[in-house]
């Protein structure tokens, strides 16, 4: 399966590989889950060339261990903001590992809207991606960014000025 089950989520670190999807990615479905961070919490690191373009997936046990040169260019840089195929990227799930570090935008990355109902009347997540704001006006862009979402639902996702810190300029995150 894709979403590693709470079996794997807790079992010794291993590398994951997932094979690519042949159509664009979607954001992952939302589980609840707690936003901090999870030694085995599993994210997207990157894909591989050398192995058909496979998902290399890792966890945050093993970002901590890296040298501090790795877990910056990993929680960092904008090639490593992956948000494909069920999984986020370490600067979403790993938050005490990444919490020093800004974060560079990458245009598919998924931030929190806000929130609706489903039609089961559930409140679900409504996300966007970062590309999403170049479409809105100046005044409703700065709306969204300066918009600070509570939501009842634990969530990975952050807010727009988290995750999209190139269009909103008043990030904290921006680098």
């Amino acid at each position: 399966t894709l979403f590693p089950t709470p079996a794997q989520t807790s079992a010794a670190p291993t590398t994951t590989t997932v094979p690519p999807s042949n159509g664009p990615s979607s954001p992952p479905s939302i589980a609840p889950t707690a936003a901090k961070e999870g030694k085995f919490q599993k994210f997207a690191l990157r894909y591989r060339v050398s192995t058909s373009n496979e998902l290399e997936v890792r966890n945050c046990n093993w970002l901590s261990k890296r040298p501090i040169n790795m877990i910056q260019k990993y929680c960092r840089n904008k090639k490593y903001q992956l948000y494909t195929e069920g999984f986020l990227p370490a600067s979403r799930v790993c938050f005490d590992t990444c919490a020093n570090y800004c974060v560079q935008q990458a245009d598919n990355a998924v931030f929190m809207l806000g929130t609706k109902l489903s039609e089961t009347g559930d409140e679900v997540l409504k996300l966007r991606q970062c590309k999403y704001l170049r479409s809105l006006t100046v005044k409703k862009l700065a709306e969204v960014c300066e918009t600070k979402v509570e939501v009842d639902i634990k969530t990975r996702y952050g807010i727009a000025s988290e995750v999209c810190t190139k269009t909103c300029v008043n990030s904290t995150k921006a680098c």
